[in-house]
């Protein structure tokens, strides 16, 4: 047994949101070094939302054998809101 699956499933997709809007700011962060014009603002979130499915894609798999459970996607945006809202 390890220490991911000793927390429960509602707090593990919490954790997930939290991570991918942390992942965002690092993004955004790194989008802020570029001038507007510049294309790599596009790239970034390209390569964002990339990320952010096969994470996503991943955890759905491992959690629940590929079904779409609904709980899941909403502590993601829970766990995401959360974080973009108030640590962010």
């Amino acid at each position: 047994m390890t220490l991911i699956s000793a927390v429960p499933p509602v707090i593990q997709s919490l954790l997930l949101g939290t991570l991918l809007s942390l992942l965002y700011d690092a993004f955004y962060t790194i989008r802020g070094l570029f001038p507007a014009q510049a294309q790599p603002h596009v790239i970034l979130d390209i390569l964002y939302f990339l990320l952010f499915g096969v994470l996503l894609f991943n955890y759905l798999l491992m959690e629940s054998a590929g079904r779409l459970r609904y709980f899941i996607i909403l502590g993601v945006i829970i766990g995401w809101l959360l974080y973009h809202n108030t640590v962010s």
